[in-house]
């Protein structure tokens, strides 16, 4: 019996509609197995696979089944250009005060640009830079930039996880906190203006197995709180948190502290493995408390990293509620 070859193209689309299903399926349950949290983080590659799926099922006349994929596809796909590529009106109408530039970038410890990562930070001239996976090697390159960053935090680990801060902003008080697993998290209080700002840097471990998933919700949960502890302060969250926006461990911290993220009109971009059509998620972020208003955000180049460096701008707005 010969097998028509549009019986195995509509098989293998058919059978790539099921499996992206499933995935979806098994990453809303991520909050009850490690395993299935792993498949949240990759939607974009879903709705891709379902797109392509769909439109050659048609193709081939498989109405039904391409009709069923490119539907799940929009449903998908709606959300993201609703949140983070349309910009409501309202935004304009809103004050702008004087604003500042923070930029979050994981260099990757072994990563041997030192002198590209460093010579873009001083070019670009962010007023904040929280960078991670800084070890001795690290901290001594970023140390070259300190007559344009003369308030700067370094705490080396050569685990992968050291953490270092640059700012162009005097630095009014810092601490280290071990939430988890012992690894470092930074709490900074700058001062802008007379006003002042807490910065939060931190970067839990990667949720590869039971415990590790563990550790780094705790990890999450216990930042949230940390912000909860002093509200009334206007607060930024930075760093390579190992989750991306669909992931219920992001959900929680955000909802936990009650935190918006830099979306309407500023775009959905991946920022690890970004080379990588198969792998590229979005697992670093900027948020911030109901005091910050963000006015942009960027993702970059690598420079040798497995990881984009992450810009946004904001200002501190008394009173100012993300819509």
């Amino acid at each position: 019996m010969q097998i028509k070859p549009t019986s195995i193209i509509a098989f293998l689309a058919i059978s790539t509609m099921y499996v992206c299903l499933s995935c979806l399926g098994m990453g809303a349950l991520g909050e009850y197995f490690w395993l299935f949290d792993l498949f949240s983080h990759f939607r974009l590659q879903y709705i891709a696979l379902l797109t392509g799926a769909g439109m050659i099922l048609l193709m081939i006349g498989r109405w039904r089944h391409g009709g069923l994929s490119l539907l799940v596809a929009m449903v998908l796909v709606m959300p993201i250009l609703f949140k983070y590529y349309w910009q409501p009106s309202t935004v304009q109408a809103i004050p702008q005060p004087n604003s500042v530039s923070l930029l979050s970038f994981n260099v990757l410890t072994s990563n041997k640009n030192k002198q590209a990562v460093v010579d873009y930070i001083g070019d670009s001239k962010p007023d904040f830079a929280f960078v991670m996976e800084t070890d001795s090697q690290w901290v001594a390159a970023l140390k070259t930039l300190e007559e344009r960053y003369p308030y700067s935090v370094f705490q080396p680990e050569s685990n992968n996880f050291g953490l270092s801060f640059l700012s162009q902003h005097k630095i009014v008080d810092y601490r280290i906190e071990r939430l988890e697993a012992g690894l470092a998290t930074l709490i900074v209080y700058v001062e802008i203006e007379g006003t002042l700002l807490r910065i939060i840097g931190t970067h839990p471990v990667p949720p590869v197995g039971k415990l590790n998933s563990k550790q780094r919700d705790s990890q999450l949960i216990k930042v949230a709180d940390l912000i909860n502890e002093e509200p009334s302060i206007p607060t930024v969250i930075a760093g390579d948190l190992n989750a991306s926006i669909w992931s219920h461990a992001f959900k929680k911290l955000k909802a936990r502290a009650k935190l918006n993220e830099p979306t309407h009109g500023y775009g959905l971009q991946t920022t690890w493995m970004s080379s990588s059509i198969l792998f590229a998620i979005p697992i670093d972020h900027i948020l911030g408390n109901h005091l910050i208003r963000f006015l942009g955000k960027k993702v970059d180049v690598p420079l040798g990293s497995d990881h984009n460096p992450l810009w946004v701008e904001f200002s501190v707005v008394p009173e100012y509620v993300a819509f």
